[in-house]
C-alpha cells in the first residue's frame, strides 16, 4: 500500500498539488485504487482515489486504522550540516525511516556550510515518512546558530547530550548514561567538532558530554548512530 499526505476534512482527504501529480503521473494510479493516507499529525487512514485531477486528486471512504508508529517518546538531533551536503541528506532520509522525530541544523564555531535549502530537505523528510509509513510529519527546522539553539531548546523535556571529541574535557560512554522510557536530543558537531566552549555552552544548558567509542566517525555516521541507538532501546 501507498501512502500519501493530506488535508482530511468529511472523510476526504485532499491531496496537494505536489501529491497529486505523484499520484497522477508518477504512480499512474486511478481512480477507485486503495490508499493510505495521513495528515501528517499522527493519523492514519485507508481509503480509495475518488477523483483525480492534476492539482488537487480527492481520497474517499476513509476509515480509520491505528497509528501502529506511535511512541511515547521523541528523538531529536541537532547537527551542524557537512561540507558535502549529500551526506546530511543521507543521514536525515535514514535517520526518519528509523524514527527521527525533529532535525534542527546549526552553525557551530566549525561549520563549513552556512547556508541550506531547507525546502529540499523538508522534501526529503516527507519522502522517507511515507516511505516508511509514517503518519507523523517530522519537523526539519531553519538554520541557527548554536547559541541560537541552546537558548530555544533551554526547556526541552527528557536526555539531552553533547558528542564531542576533546579527549581534556569530561566525557562518559553513551551506554552508561542513556536511559529507557525518555526522549532524547543529541547535538552533534561539524567535522571540526565543538569548541571547546560550546561543549561548557552546552553543558551550562543541561546537556551531558558524550562519547560514542574510540573510533573516528563522520558527522553523519555519529548522529546516525545515535537515532540508532535511541530506536533499539526501545526495541
Amino acid at each position: 500500500m501507498i501512502l500519501f499526505i493530506g488535508h482530511i476534512e468529511n472523510n476526504k482527504a485532499l491531496l496537494s498539488p505536489t501529491e497529486s501529480h505523484h499520484m497522477i503521473r508518477v504512480l499512474r494510479m486511478k481512480q477507485g485504487d486503495q490508499v493510505y493516507v495521513t495528515n501528517g499529525a499522527g493519523d492514519m487512514y485507508k481509503g480509495e482515489i475518488e477523483s483525480l485531477e492534476n492539482k488537487s486528486a480527492v481520497i474517499g471512504n476513509l476509515e480509520s486504522i491505528p497509528n501502529l508508529q506511535k511512541r511515547d517518546y521523541k528523538i531529536e538531533m541537532a547537527v551542524a550540516p557537512t561540507k558535502q551536503i549529500d551526506r546530511i541528506e543521507f543521514f536525515l532520509e535514514k535517520a526518519i525511516e528509523i524514527g527521527l522525530d525533529a532535525y534542527y541544523p546549526i552553525i557551530t564555531f566549525n561549520s563549513e556550510r552556512r547556508k541550506l535549502n531547507h525546502e529540499r530537505l523538508n522534501k526529503i523528510g516527507i519522502a522517507a515518512m511515507k516511505q516508511s509509513l509514517k503518519a507523523e510529519q517530522p519537523k526539519i527546522d531553519d538554520l541557527v546558530s548554536f547559541k541560537n539553539f541552546l537558548k530555544e531548546n533551554n526547556d526541552t523535556p527528557g536526555q539531552k547530550f553533547i558528542a564531542h571529541c576533546h579527549k581534556d574535557i569530561e566525557q562518559k560512554p553513551i551506554k552508561d548514561v542513556i536511559t529507557l522510557k525518555s526522549s532524547y536530543q543529541f547535538l552533534i558537531g561539524p567535522e571540526g567538532d565543538f569548541s571547546k566552549e560550546e561543549v561548557q555552552m552546552a553543558v551550562e544548558h543541561g546537556y551531558t558530554p558524550i562519547s560514542l567509542g574510540d573510533q573516528r566517525m563522520r558527522t553523519e555516521t555519529a548522529a546516525l548512530s545515535c537515532v540508532m541507538l535511541a530506536h533499539w532501546l526501545h526495541q
